[in-house]
């Protein structure tokens, strides 16, 4: 999407500062996988984590103003990896998300009720390598 300049400086340094901030640890082989993750949604930046593992994960991310969060659990009978979201203020919608190939990285999009469209980056490697092809 598009960032007015202003704007873009604010959001770009803003994520940078959550990924140096979050402890990187090597996960265990079969268990599950965490990480830095941001939504970019309302024009607002949301900041926070994910866990996962093969059949179900879950993301928690706030700014200022308001928290959201999403989750998907094949135990509890969601039939596809699309996470249903609820934020604090009462909005819902759906996540939709690509990983790589270990499943600890991705991008995505968010899709509100209220017709809004939202992008999503998690991930040690995707947030860093973002930022890095940014320049910061």
């Amino acid at each position: 999407g598009h960032l007015e300049p202003e704007e873009y400086a604010s959001c770009v340094n803003q994520i940078w500062d959550h990924y140096r901030r979050t402890k990187r640890e090597a996960p265990k082989p079969g268990g599950s996988t965490s990480g830095p993750f941001a939504v970019v949604v309302w024009g607002e930046v949301f900041l926070g984590s994910y866990r996962s593992d093969p059949f179900s994960a879950e993301f928690r991310v706030s700014n200022d103003r308001l928290a959201c969060r999403g989750s998907y659990n094949a135990f509890l009978g969601s039939t596809e990896a699309i996470f249903d979201v609820v934020c604090d203020n009462g909005k819902r919608g759906k996540a939709d998300i690509v990983r790589d190939r270990d499943g600890r990285n991705g991008i995505g999009r968010v899709y509100m009720d209220d017709g809004t469209i939202g992008k999503v980056v998690f991930g040690h490697e995707t947030v860093g390598g973002a930022l890095r092809t940014m320049g910061t």
